[in-house]
C-alpha cells in the first residue's frame, strides 16, 4: 500500500460489512481482467475509509499479498492544473523521467504513465486509487492503469456507464452501526445506554444516521442526560441556518455544535481555517496563520482530529521523512466560510474577505520575501488567489512582479501555464489602472509568446526572461541581476544571453502555444474571438494508435474538447465562428499494412452539449457514419450555417445548425467536373467556389486548361458571378512574367478580396484579378484580357495565400517563412508590413474578425500569432516588385563554406560565398560582435577551366585563415609529371586583418580527387596535420606544414586496401585515431602518432565482425602524449580479457549496451567518453558519474573541458556539468533557430553558433 493516508487515530472508525464486502467482491474481479471500480456517494458517506478498509481485508487472504501493489491517489477539488500537477507526481513515484512537453500535457502524460504500466515486467499488479473526484472530466486522464478505483460522489449516468462496476455507498448507518461509532468515544458505555436515551434515539434520527454527523457528535463524549438533552435543543434550534441542498436535515448546526464545544481559542483557531481551499492543508501554512510553532499547531490539529472536525494525516517521501497535513472535509470548510455569530453583520463574501486578509497579514508579518516561502506544495499554488480573495491589490501587484517569486512558482509547478493563468488572474482583479499592470501585462504577454520555448524542455524562467531582446527592459534587467547572483554564489550554474546574431530576427508574435505533437497533424482552425469564444482546433499525435482532436481556450489555455480516434488519420479540422461546433475528417490508417484510406468521412459535434450532430436531409435522417462529404466549412459569423461539398464533388449543399441537428436547407445544380472548394466569404453574404473545367489525365494543352470560380449569394444560394481563370501561365504569354525556365506555372489556390478583385495564387507569382471587368466566357478571352484586368501583386515561390474575412489585408508566405502583408485602401493594395516566421512555417490564416495572422509550425506542433494593426509602411508602393523582395536579394549570395573559431578568446568566423557575379569571395568577421568585417576576391567561377572546391579552417592559437582549394587541372602545358588528368590542392594561408594579405602558398598534386576533413594545429612546434581523402583509392593522406611559411615538413600515405568503413574516432595534436572495418569484415584501430617531423602508425589485433555482437574497445590517453589503446573484442565473448580493461571494466558493464555496435571508451584523467561507429557520443563522465547523450560530435563544443560540456540540439543548447555529468541548464533562444555547431572561447563564457542556414550568432554566459 503505497502513499495511503496514514491517522493517528483510525482508530474512530468502524467497518460496515455490507459496505465493505461490495467493495471486495469488486476487487477480486480485479483477478481475472482488467477493470474500473467506481465507489459513490454523498459527501460524508464513508467512502475512503471503507476502500481502505476493504484493501486491508484483501489483502489478507494469502494469493493477493504478493500480487498486487495499491497506489493512493488523493485527487480532491482542483482545476486542470492541479490534476497535472498530481499525475506529475505519480510519474515521479514511479520512476519515469518525463519530457518537459509530457510534463505540461495531461494526455501525453497519460499516454507515458499508460505505456509505462503497459510495459512494465514486474512480477506485480498495480491498482490505482482515485479518491475524492471532483470533475467528471478529470476521469478519462486517471485512465491509464488497467486495475483501478475511483471514489467520488458523482453519480450522473455518464460517470456510472465509464467504469465497470459501481458501489454506491449507502448514505446512512444502520442503528446498530450508529450505536457502534458512538461506543467508539465512550467505550465504557454499553449499548443498552445508548439504545435506552430518548435523546439520543431522537438526535440519531434527527441526523438520519448521517456518517459524517455522527461521528462529530460522537466526538463531543458527551456524559451526562443534560448534556445530551442540550445537544438535543442546539441541533433542533429554529434560528438554524438552512441546510446544504444535498442534505435534509440540519447539517450546519450539527457543524455548528460541534464547534461549540471547542475552548474559545481553539474556536477561533478552527474557524480560521475556512480561508484555505479544498484539499491537502499543510502544517506549515497553518502554523503562520495561527502564529504558531510547527509542534503547537500539529498538538492542536490532533485535538481537532480527536473531535472528528478534519483528519490529521500523514504522508512518507523518498527519504522516510513524514510530512503531515490536514483534510477538513469540503461541508465543513463551507460551513466554515460562513460568518459566526459575532460576526453576522457580514456578508458571507465579506467574511471569506476577511479571513483571506488575516491570512496574507499574517505572512507579511514574518517579514520574508514572497519567494522566500517553503514550497509545501499549497503556497505556491494559492497564494495569489488568497491575495485576490482578501482585495489586497498592493499585494497582488508585489507577487506578481517579482521574477524571483514566479521562477520559484515555476520550480514548485514545473508548469509554465499556472505562471500564465495567475498573471491573466491578476491582470483581470487589478485592472488597467494598478502601477502594476503594465508590469504584469509585459510579463504575461511575454511568456503567452514565447511559452514554447518554456515548454520545450526549458523550465528556467530566469534564462528563459533573458533572451527578451530589449535589454533596456525591466523584466531583463532584473533577470540579469538574478543571474549573476546565483553565479556568483554558485560558480556552477549557467545563464547566457543572445550577443549578436546574423540570423534575421524573427518577428515578436503576440502569441505562441503548443497544439500539436507530430508532422502530421493537421493545420489548425481558430473560431472569431469577437464572438465570444477564442479557440483553436487540432490534432493530437496524428497519424498513430492515440489519435485525438482537441478544442483549446486559448484565453485559459483550458482544453474544451478531447477525443481520441484510435487507427484514424485526422485528415482535416474545423471550427464555427461562434465556437460552438466543430468537426473533423477521419481516414482509417492500417497500421499493419502501413496504408492510409482516406474516406473522407466527417463527424460535427456541439462543443456546448459535448455531444455528436446528427445531419437531416429532407425528412430523413442521415446516419453519422455517412457523412461522406468531400470537404466542409463553418460560417464565420454567428450564423450557424455550413457548406458541404457532395462526395462525387459534383454538388455544393448548404445546410443550417437548429441547435438539435444540421438541417438542409438547398443544393446546387450539378456541375459537370470536380468542384475543388467551396467557402464563405465577404463575411458570410456570399460563397466562393471553383471547380475544374476538363477532365484529370486529358491530353490537352495544359495551357488551354481552366477553373471555372463563381460568387454564389448566401441567402437566394442564386450564381451571382462567374469567370473561368487557366490552370497555369508561363512567361512565353504576354504577361510581363520570367520564370526564368520557360515551364508553365500552375494555379494552386483563389482567394476572395472584394466585390472588385480575386487574388490568384500561381506558385511562382500572385495575380491580382479585376473580376469585375471579365466578360468573357472562354479561356482565350482571359488571355487576351490579361493585361488588362490583371497585375502581378508578387512574383516569387508563394506557399501560401490567405486573406482577412473583411477582405483588408491580404497575406502571402513565402517559401522561406516570410510573410508579406498588404492593406487594402481606396482600390490599391499597399505594402503593410513583412513577417520572418520560425523556420518550417507552413501554414497561414487570418484569425478571424481580427488583424492578426495565425501561423503553424510542423517542427516545434505549435503556432503563432501576429498582430498586424501597425502603419502602412510604404504607402506609394502599390506591389511588390522581384526587385525590391528580400527573396530574391538573398540568391545573390550563395554560401559555399563557413568556419568560426575563438582566435586570442576573440569569436572570428571566415565565409566563403559565390555573388551573382560568379566571384568567390572570403569575409571574414571579428571582434566581441562580430563587428569588423574584410573580405577579399579568391577566384572568378566563371570559367569553365576554373571549377574549384573550397574550404577553410581558423585555429584558437594562430591569427590566420587557411583557405584549402582544390580543382582538377586539364592543362597539357601544366608542369606536373602526373599525366594529363590530375588535380591541384592548393593550401593558403592570410592574415585575419587583411585576408588579400597571402602569407603563403603551398601546393599538391595529385592523380585523384582529394577531400579535406581535418585540419589539427600543434603549438608546439607551430605545425598543422592536414588530413584528407583520396576519393578514388579511399586512402588516407596527412600532410604536415610549417605554418611559419607553408614548407612541408612531411606526409603520410596510408594505402590500406579493401576498407568497408572507416571513421575518426579521436584526433588532438599527437594523435589521430582511425576505426577500420574490411571487405573481410575485419575489425581495427590505427593511432597515427605525430611527433615533430614525423607521422607513425600503429595498429591493433583485427577482431571478426559479428553482427550479433557488442564490441567495445579502450583508448587511454595519457598527459605524455602517449595512448594505450586495446583490441576491438566482443564484451560478452567467453575470450574477453578483463584485466586490460582495468578499473574501467565496472563502468563499462554498468552502461548495458543494448544495440550491436562497436563502442570506443575513452579516458583522459578522470574524465571519460564512450562514442560508436557513427560518431555519435553515446555517453560521458567523471569518476563515477556519467550521464547518456547520443550526440552528434558535430554539434559538440571541445569534449575534454574542465567545467562544462556544451551541446546542441535543435534550436537548445544543452548544458552539462562536467563534474556531476548533470544538466545545468538548457538556452533556447528564439531568434537562432536551429543550431548545426557550436564552438567556446577559452573560458566558456562565449559561444559562436552555427545554423543550418550557414549564419553565425554569439551567446554570452553572464558571469
Amino acid at each position: 500500500m503505497r502513499g495511503f493516508p496514514i491517522s493517528p487515530y483510525s482508530s474512530y472508525y468502524i467497518t460496515r460489512t455490507k459496505f465493505v464486502a461490495e467493495i471486495v467482491d469488486g476487487l477480486k474481479k480485479l483477478l481475472t481482467s482488467a477493470a474500473y471500480i467506481l465507489v459513490y456517494g454523498c459527501g460524508g458517506s464513508g467512502k475512503t475509509v471503507a476502500v481502505i478498509q476493504a484493501i486491508k481485508e484483501f489483502l489478507l487472504l494469502e494469493e493477493n499479498k504478493k500480487q498486487y501493489v495499491f497506489h493512493w491517489i488523493t485527487v480532491g477539488y482542483m482545476d486542470n492544473e492541479g490534476l497535472l500537477a498530481v499525475l506529475n507526481d505519480v510519474a515521479r513515484g514511479l520512476e519515469i523521467n518525463l519530457t518537459n512537453t509530457e510534463q505540461n500535457s495531461l494526455s501525453k502524460i497519460k499516454n507515458r504513465l499508460r505505456d509505462h504500466l503497459t510495459s512494465t515486467t514486474e512480477c506485480y499488479t498495480s491498482v490505482f486509487i482515485f479518491d475524492d473526484i471532483w470533475d467528471e472530466k478529470h476521469v478519462p486522464y486517471l485512465k491509464f492503469a488497467k486495475k483501478a478505483i475511483f471514489i467520488s460522489r458523482i453519480k450522473t449516468q455518464s460517470m456510472l456507464i465509464v467504469h465497470d462496476i459501481s458501489i454506491e455507498a449507502p448514505e446512512q448507518f444502520t442503528y446498530s452501526e450508529t450505536i457502534k461509532v458512538l461506543r467508539l468515544f465512550q467505550s465504557h458505555r454499553s449499548e443498552k445506554y445508548f439504545e435506552n436515551n430518548t435523546y439520543i434515539s431522537t438526535l440519531i434520527s434527527n441526523c438520519q444516521r448521517f456518517p459524517l454527523a455522527i461521528a462529530l457528535i460522537g466526538a463531543q463524549r458527551i456524559e451526562n442526560q443534560e448534556e445530551w438533552r442540550e445537544a438535543l435543543l442546539y441541533i433542533q434550534s429554529s434560528h438554524a441556518k438552512p441546510a446544504s441542498a444535498e442534505y435534509d436535515f440540519n447539517l450546519y448546526q450539527t457543524f455548528s455544535y460541534s464547534i461549540s464545544k471547542l475552548p474559545s481559542v481553539m474556536q477561533r483557531q478552527f474557524r480560521k481555517l475556512g480561508v484555505f481551499k479544498k484539499g491537502k492543508i499543510p502544517l506549515t501554512m497553518i502554523s503562520m496563520l495561527w502564529n504558531s510553532s510547527i509542534s503547537s499547531t500539529k498538538f492542536t490539529l490532533q485535538e481537532l482530529n480527536d473531535k472528528s472536525l478534519l483528519n490529521l494525516l500523514h504522508e512518507t517521501n523518498n527519504d522516510n521523512a513524514s510530512t503531515y497535513f490536514c483534510i477538513i472535509h469540503d461541508l465543513m470548510i463551507d460551513h466554515l466560510r460562513m460568518p459566526p455569530n459575532e460576526d453576522q453583520e457580514l456578508s458571507n463574501e465579506m467574511y471569506v474577505k476577511h479571513l483571506n486578509n488575516d491570512l496574507i497579514s499574517k505572512m507579511q508579518s514574518l517579514g520574508k520575501c514572497w519567494h522566500l516561502f517553503e514550497d509545501d506544495g499549497y503556497y505556491f499554488q494559492h497564494i495569489i488567489d488568497h491575495a485576490i480573495a482578501a482585495d489586497n491589490s498592493d499585494t497582488v501587484g508585489t507577487i506578481a512582479t517579482s521574477i524571483e517569486w514566479l521562477d520559484a512558482k515555476m520550480n514548485a509547478c514545473q508548469n509554465y501555464n499556472t505562471i500564465v493563468t495567475d498573471l491573466k488572474k491578476c491582470l483581470n482583479y487589478l485592472g488597467n489602472n494598478h502601477k502594476c499592470s503594465r508590469k504584469i501585462a509585459k510579463l504575461h504577454g511575454y511568456i503567452r509568446q514565447y511559452g514554447l520555448y518554456l515548454t520545450e524542455g526549458n523550465l528556467d524562467l530566469i534564462q528563459f526572461l533573458l533572451n527578451i531582446p530589449n535589454h533596456n527592459d525591466w523584466i531583463y534587467n532584473t533577470a540579469e541581476r538574478i543571474a549573476i547572483e546565483r553565479t556568483q554564489s554558485n560558480k556552477s550554474r549557467f545563464y547566457a544571453r543572445l550577443r549578436y546574431a546574423e540570423m534575421p530576427a524573427y518577428d515578436l508574435w503576440q502569441e505562441s502555444f503548443t497544439i500539436g505533437s507530430c508532422r502530421e497533424d493537421t493545420s489548425p482552425r481558430i473560431s472569431n474571438p469577437t464572438l465570444g469564444n477564442y479557440l483553436i482546433i487540432s490534432s493530437i499525435d496524428n497519424l498513430s494508435m492515440d489519435t485525438k482532436v482537441r478544442v483549446t481556450d486559448l484565453n485559459t489555455l483550458e482544453v474544451k474538447f478531447s477525443a481520441k480516434q484510435e487507427n484514424i488519420l485526422i485528415g482535416e479540422v474545423r471550427i464555427s465562428g461562434s465556437g460552438k461546433l466543430i468537426a473533423f475528417c477521419r481516414g482509417n490508417y492500417y497500421f499493419k499494412a502501413s496504408k492510409i484510406q482516406q474516406d473522407n468521412d466527417w463527424e460535427v459535434w456541439s462543443l456546448e452539449r459535448n455531444v455528436q450532430i446528427n445531419f437531416v436531409n429532407g425528412q430523413s435522417q442521415i446516419e453519422n457514419s455517412n457523412l461522406n462529404f468531400h470537404d466542409l466549412e463553418f460560417s464565420n459569423t454567428m450564423k450557424s450555417l455550413i457548406v458541404t461539398i457532395s462526395p462525387d464533388q459534383r454538388k455544393i449543399q448548404r445546410w443550417i445548425f437548429t441547435g438539435q441537428y444540421v438541417k438542409l436547407l438547398n443544393t446546387s445544380f450539378s456541375h459537370k467536373f470536380d468542384i475543388i472548394s467551396c467557402r464563405f466569404v465577404q463575411n458570410d453574404q456570399n460563397l466562393l467556389s471553383y471547380s475544374k473545367n476538363f477532365e484529370p489525365g486529358n491530353d490537352v494543352n495544359v495551357l488551354s486548361q481552366y477553373w471555372d470560380v463563381k460568387i454564389w449569394e448566401e441567402i437566394t444560394f442564386l450564381e451571382h458571378k462567374a469567370i473561368i481563370v487557366p490552370v497555369s501561365i508561363d512567361d512565353s504569354q504576354p504577361f510581363d512574367l520570367d520564370f526564368g525556365n520557360g515551364n508553365p506555372t500552375y494555379l494552386l489556390e483563389v482567394q476572395f478580396l472584394s466585390e472588385q478583385y480575386l487574388l490568384l495564387n500561381y506558385q511562382s507569382c500572385v495575380v491580382l484579378l479585376e473580376w469585375h471587368k471579365c466578360v468573357h466566357e472562354h479561356v482565350k478571352g482571359f488571355h487576351g484580357l490579361f493585361s488588362n484586368i490583371c497585375k502581378i501583386m508578387y512574383q516569387g515561390s508563394i506557399a501560401k495565400i490567405s486573406t482577412s474575412h473583411d477582405g483588408n489585408f491580404v497575406a502571402l508566405m513565402t517559401e522561406k517563412g516570410k510573410i508579406l502583408t498588404f492593406s487594402r485602401t481606396a482600390g490599391y493594395l499597399l505594402k503593410h508590413k513583412t513577417i520572418q516566421c520560425l523556420a518550417k512555417t507552413n501554414y497561414i490564416a487570418f484569425v478571424p474578425g481580427l488583424p492578426k495572422i495565425l501561423t503553424s509550425n510542423l517542427s516545434s506542433g505549435s503556432i503563432q500569432i501576429y498582430d498586424i494593426t501597425e502603419d502602412v509602411i510604404n504607402e506609394d508602393m502599390k506591389f511588390v516588385s522581384s526587385e525590391e523582395t528580400e527573396e530574391i536579394q538573398s540568391t545573390k549570395r550563395k554560401t559555399i563554406f563557413t568556419a568560426s573559431e575563438f582566435v586570442n578568446d576573440l569569436p572570428v568566423t571566415a565565409t566563403i560565398y559565390q555573388t551573382d557575379e560568379d566571384l568567390i569571395q572570403l569575409e571574414v568577421k571579428h571582434g566581441d560582435c562580430l563587428e569588423y568585417t574584410s573580405c577579399c576576391i579568391l577566384n572568378n567561377a566563371s570559367s569553365t577551366c576554373n571549377r574549384w572546391s573550397y574550404k577553410c579552417c581558423l585555429f584558437r592559437d594562430l591569427c590566420c585563415v587557411v583557405i584549402i582549394w582544390c580543382r582538377q587541372c586539364f592543362d597539357s602545358a601544366c608542369p606536373y609529371e602526373l599525366g594529363i588528368r590530375h588535380w591541384h590542392h592548393i593550401t593558403n594561408c592570410r592574415s585575419l586583418d587583411n585576408p588579400e594579405n597571402v602569407l603563403w602558398t603551398t601546393s599538391e598534386t595529385f592523380n585523384e580527387s582529394s577531400c579535406h576533413l581535418h585540419a589539427i594545429y600543434r603549438r608546439q612546434d607551430e605545425s598543422t596535420i592536414f588530413l584528407k581523402l583520396l576519393q578514388k583509392s579511399n586512402y588516407y593522406h596527412f600532410t604536415m606544414l610549417n605554418m611559419q611559411n607553408g614548407e612541408i615538413i612531411t606526409v603520410c600515405l596510408d594505402e590500406t586496401e579493401g576498407i568497408r568503413n572507416r571513421k575518426v574516432i579521436h584526433k588532438d595534436s599527437d594523435n589521430i585515431i582511425i576505426y577500420y572495418q574490411s571487405m573481410k569484415n575485419e575489425l581495427s584501430l590505427k593511432v597515427y602518432h605525430i611527433a615533430q617531423d614525423i607521422i607513425s602508425i600503429k595498429q591493433t589485433n583485427v577482431t571478426k565482425y559479428d553482427p550479433r555482437a557488442i564490441f567495445v574497445c579502450r583508448i587511454l590517453l595519457l598527459a605524455s602524449g602517449i595512448t594505450s589503446v586495446t583490441d576491438i573484442v566482443d564484451i560478452n565473448s567467453e575470450n574477453f580479457q578483463h584485466e586490460s580493461f582495468e578499473n574501467d571494466l565496472e563502468i563499462i558493464q554498468d552502461f548495458q549496451f543494448e544495440n550491436q555496435d562497436t563502442y570506443f571508451f575513452i579516458r583522459k584523467s578522470d574524465q571519460f567518453l564512450v562514442i560508436n561507429t557513427i560518431n555519435h557520443l553515446y555517453a560521458r563522465g567523471n569518476g563515477h558519474h556519467y550521464q547518456k547523450l547520443g550526440i552528434d560530435f558535430l554539434e559538440l563544443d571541445n569534449i575534454w573541458t574542465k567545467d562544462y560540456l556544451v551541446c546542441v540540439y535543435g534550436y537548445k543548447i544543452f548544458v552539462y556539468n562536467v563534474y556531476t555529468i548533470k544538466l545545468e541548464q538548457i538556452v533556447c533562444i528564439p531568434r537562432i533557430g536551429s543550431i548545426q555547431q557550436i564552438v567556446s572561447n577559452n573560458g566558456m563564457t562565449a559561444f559562436i553558433c552555427l545554423s543550418y542556414d550557414k549564419l553565425h550568432c554569439i551567446i554570452q554566459r553572464l558571469t
